[in-house]
């Protein structure tokens, strides 16, 4: 017969009494422990164990107070949201400004969704620009006119409330809609309309500086991109974009194409990683003599004559959409012009014969 202890609270399993004896002779005789429940002696013999299902149920039941408590931290931001997605419901498409048209157009080029439905979710993934920085401050631009409206069901997290009903938004994380057509249209025809507006070209009285606005911040978002990615490849401390920084980049933008300027920042920065090799240059030394390299460098280009080569990428897949949506439809060069027009050929060309 197998024996057994009794205790208070019923029997000892075999696997008890043996764990007692290894405790030794004098284990709950000699020197007694006091125990005030079956819990922690269970705890005194076998730790915290506790079983699958009541791990289960434990874990389940944390979960649940954090659903309560993330919604009651973020109910007044779905509130607000629920607000805000009222705003910009219907917008005449047929006064959109030439920018604006330009923009929703490449938005809808890109995106099925936002042609089909006027959906835009995850609009990062879009490429419509060299940086998520400056796409993002599109996508503000088409809200604050009303082409864009914020989707009922953006996440709480898209929106930051301040003090006073002040609020932001993280244009990423915003579920975007674009605004319904007053006249009815469906967004297959509002995306026939703007390609419509942008193929009147010289016949808008705005083309010549849409043209140049689109172009210059189109350059300097990849020139400065393009900067950013060439320092990071060598492993060079960050880049600290200055007055200086800012006057290098339009300098070679003035004089050279977009992808001439990319070969001037790459032939520059390796040169800098060159410098960061010595032993007697420091690397943040190194990275701070960019800027003044790239304006001798144009400037030894322009006077001697160099025959800069564009950095390409392939045109249709890798290039932003933006830019490819300028030079295809806007400026109808193609990638001709895309090798060859600098700022000042651009105004030239472009906004004075338009005035």
């Amino acid at each position: 017969m197998r024996a057994s202890l009794t205790w208070g609270f019923g029997s000892w399993s075999d696997s008890a009494i043996l764990k007692m004896q290894q405790m030794g002779p004098g284990a709950g005789h000699d020197e007694p422990e006091e125990l005030s429940s079956r819990s922690s002696f269970g705890n005194k013999l076998y730790g915290d164990f506790i079983c699958t299902r009541c791990l289960q149920a434990r874990n389940q039941a944390r979960l649940e107070r954090q659903e309560e408590e993330e919604r009651k931290r973020f109910a007044p931001h779905r509130e607000h949201i629920k607000t805000i997605s009222r705003r910009n419901e219907t917008f005449d498409y047929d006064k959109i400004a030439y920018v604006e048209a330009v923009i929703a157009f490449s938005i809808m080029l890109a995106s099925d969704e936002a042609c089909e439905a006027g959906s835009i979710k995850q609009s990062e993934r879009l490429h419509l620009c060299e940086s998520s920085s400056l796409s993002g401050k599109l996508l503000a631009r088409l809200f604050n006119v009303g082409v864009l409206r914020v989707d009922n069901d953006t996440g709480p997290h898209a929106v930051v409330i301040g003090e006073g009903g002040a609020w932001s938004y993280y244009p990423h994380m915003v579920n975007w809609r674009f605004s319904s057509d007053v006249e009815g249209r469906s967004f297959p025809q509002v995306l026939k309309q703007l390609g419509e507006i942008i193929d009147q070209r010289e016949s808008d009285q705005d083309y010549g500086d849409a043209v140049v606005e689109l172009w210059k911040m189109l350059a300097y978002d990849d020139a400065l991109s393009h900067l950013t990615n060439e320092v990071d490849s060598y492993c060079l401390p960050d880049i600290r974009v200055g007055p200086k920084t800012d006057e290098a980049i339009w300098h070679a933008l003035e004089h050279f194409s977009i992808p001439q300027v990319r070969r001037e920042i790459t032939n520059v920065v390796k040169n800098a990683a060159a410098l960061s090799q010595r032993r007697d240059f420091a690397r943040r030394h190194a990275v701070n003599t960019i800027p003044g390299t790239l304006i001798s460098y144009v400037d030894r280009a322009i006077s001697e004559g160099w025959q800069i080569s564009p950095q390409l990428r392939n045109w249709q897949n890798e290039e932003p959409v933006l830019l490819t949506v300028l030079f295809n439809r806007v400026l109808g060069t193609g990638l001709p012009g895309f090798k060859t027009l600098s700022n000042s050929l651009l105004t030239s060309t472009v906004l004075d014969s338009n005035r």
